[in-house]
């Protein structure tokens, strides 16, 4: 873990807003995986969805996330099609 995640992680309380970064740590998943839930209404963003333009999250929205077994289950179907689809179309290109 970097510094800068373990310091975030340990504190003993946290922002209200949080960015993609802190979702990241938080949710313990990976960059790509923030976009794609977003942009597949899986998990909200404070201000809405808009391409190209920074995300905030509610740490508090975030940390019921992390404890939500049913959540991850869907998070991790969706990431799974996600990269079928994304596989399944580079294999026609070749």
């Amino acid at each position: 873990m970097k510094d800068e995640q373990t310091s975030f992680l340990k504190l003993p309380i946290h922002p209200a807003i949080g960015g993609e970064s802190e979702a990241e740590w938080l949710l313990g998943i990976g960059p790509d995986w923030i976009k794609e839930l977003c942009v597949q209404k899986h998990l909200k963003q404070l201000g809405g969805y808009s391409p190209g333009c920074g995300k905030y999250f509610s740490i508090s929205y975030l940390l019921q996330l992390r404890n939500d077994q049913e959540w991850m289950d869907k998070a991790v179907r969706i990431m799974r099609k996600h990269y079928q689809d994304k596989n399944s179309r580079n294999k026609g290109r070749q």
